[in-house]
């Protein structure tokens, strides 16, 4: 891939989280505005030189400069869907395009569809190509591009499921892999169909139900990360696996720990800080599960500068697969309120996860985890 090729494929992502951005929140928002401004920045750069650029959907396939985009993902499918929602089949940013012209662009994409009409218009430096008729060649109707795309498929009984699964796993009964795997499928659907990873995660329902709650988010966020890297088939599907196994050496730490409401004991901390070991165990001893599961499972508390707990006993990083767990792990951690301290908001999260880049978190997986949203 050329230089100017990964430049705009740079410029697409964080479009794509800019419009996002702006429907979870608002675009004055100052995560907003600075994911905004990036991808301003990001533009100018692939404008350098050139005249225009021009982004365009065909028969479900985009295109930058008429070029087709083959990788697929979940950023790429959100653009196709942003611009089907709106009704247009073209964007051509020309060079020139001002931060102001380019961030009310942005703001018009995350309003709704208005009765009667579009209402986005071309500017001077960004001309867009309109849809008439839809495939069935029938008008468009009125709908909210965030109602249209926040449809998530309904997620029934995942934790109920999980917690017979934990307990099989626990008692090395049978090899649980192919309930694993439904539950990651539809968690993979899920995100086909959601415009943010955010959407799709479980919210807080106890801290009896934590473990699985946060196992199941934790597998949602580590599959965008790795779909969004271009993974897929058996591959993503064992990753994920990974991610909601990761904590599993957590049922063998007494209860009234993990629910505890104030700081831990060392004795308490360290029966805690065993739990990746007791995890790489159990899952060892059960047929079928995937190899990256175990290694995930023992490394997940391995920084990325090789601190953190078990103490490794070999060189080199964690896994490719367990650093994209860790940084899932961390920030679904941090958005959950626990007994001894409340939630932390997205944006707090994000920006105490940038002071570690480097140190705790691999920093291009890190980028590429923030891009996300």
């Amino acid at each position: 891939m050329t230089d100017s090729q990964l430049k705009k494929e740079d410029f697409l992502f964080s479009f794509s989280s800019s419009i996002t951005n702006s429907i979870l929140y608002t675009p004055e928002h100052p995560m907003t505005l600075k994911t905004i401004e990036k991808s301003f920045n990001l533009l100018k750069e692939v404008l350098e030189g050139k005249d225009s650029l021009r982004i365009s959907v065909l028969e479900e396939r985009l295109f930058v400069d008429d070029e087709p985009i083959w990788k697929k993902g979940i950023i790429i499918s959100n653009i196709i869907e942003k611009l089907k929602v709106k009704g247009l089949n073209s964007i051509s940013f020309l060079f020139g395009v001002e931060f102001n012209e380019f961030l009310s662009f942005i703001n018009e994409l995350s309003k709704p569809v208005k009765r009667g009409g579009y209402e986005i218009h071309s500017t001077p430096h960004i001309k867009i190509g309109k849809l008439s008729l839809s495939s069935e060649g029938e008008t468009i109707s009125e709908t909210s591009l965030s109602d249209l795309e926040r449809k998530i498929p309904i997620i029934d009984n995942e934790i109920e499921v999980l917690k017979e699964i934990f307990k099989d796993i626990e008692s090395s009964r049978y090899a649980p892999a192919g309930n694993l795997k439904e539950i990651v499928l539809r968690l993979e659907k899920g995100l086909k169909e959601s415009i943010s990873p955010l959407l799709l995660l479980i919210p807080f329902k106890g801290h009896e139900e934590y473990l699985y709650s946060h196992s199941i988010n934790v597998c949602i966020l580590t599959l965008a990360q790795a779909e969004s890297l271009g993974l897929e088939g058996d591959e993503l599907t064992n990753i994920g696996i990974a991610g909601l196994l990761h904590d599993i050496g957590k049922i063998k730490v007494r209860r009234e720990i993990l629910l505890k409401g104030g700081i831990l004991e060392r004795e308490e901390w360290e029966e805690v800080k065993k739990h990746p070991e007791e995890g790489a165990k159990l899952l060892m001893k059960i047929q079928a599960i995937p190899e990256i599961a175990i290694i995930s499972a023992y490394e997940h508390h391995i920084k990325f500068d090789g601190s953190g707990y078990p103490k490794k006993r070999y060189n080199g990083s964690p896994s490719f697969i367990s650093q994209m767990i860790t940084i899932s792990d961390f920030y679904d951690a941090l958005r959950t309120e626990r007994p001894y301290r409340a939630k932390l908001e997205h944006d707090e999260v994000l920006s105490l996860m940038d002071i570690k880049s480097g140190t705790d978190f691999n920093p291009k997986l890190l980028a590429n985890f923030i891009m996300l949203f």
